[in-house]
């Protein structure tokens, strides 16, 4: 039974616990902030309610905010990926694996929450291979850099 006050010493930062509300004996809602620099694992729970403690491990999967349509391309192709999600600010840049032979020609922010990239895959890229996606975005601090893991596919072209 859980009591109807206490703390909640919540998951491990940077999750910030805002507010724990007990809704019956059984039963508590935690309300939480997930900051942008929070990494995209798994994260842990501690929760105590007067003498009551619960421990859960893993019970919390930070998932990647940004969705990349579309996500795959071919060797030679130059195309436009839109990039949907929160934060997405005029200013930033991205970044297609590194030096994997991916340009990107440019950006175009719509609003905070759409953008669209322009990019060239080279020739060379040797396909299949899975690339992680950088988004550098100007803040208060100067930049922060967020890595989306395996966001984008160079794909085989199609057969003839």
């Amino acid at each position: 039974m859980i009591p109807e006050s206490g703390t909640s010493n919540g998951f491990i930062p940077p999750i910030v616990v805002n507010c724990v509300t007990v809704t019956d004996p059984n039963d508590a809602t935690v309300n939480i902030t997930i900051p942008m620099n929070a990494k995209l694992v798994s994260y842990d729970m501690k929760l105590t309610l007067g003498s009551f403690n619960v421990f859960a491990n893993k019970v919390l999967t930070v998932q990647n905010p940004w969705i990349l349509t579309p996500n795959t391309g071919n060797p030679g192709q130059t195309l436009s990926v839109a990039i949907a999600g929160p934060g997405l600010p005029n200013g930033m840049s991205l970044n297609f694996g590194g030096n994997a032979g991916v340009t990107v020609n440019f950006v175009t922010v719509t609003d905070s929450n759409d953008a669209t990239v322009n990019i060239t895959i080279d020739p060379s890229v040797p396909a299949p291979v899975f690339l992680n996606v950088t988004l550098t975005v100007p803040s208060s601090a100067g930049f922060n850099t967020f890595t989306i893991p395996n966001a984008f596919e160079v794909t085989p072209p199609p057969g003839p």
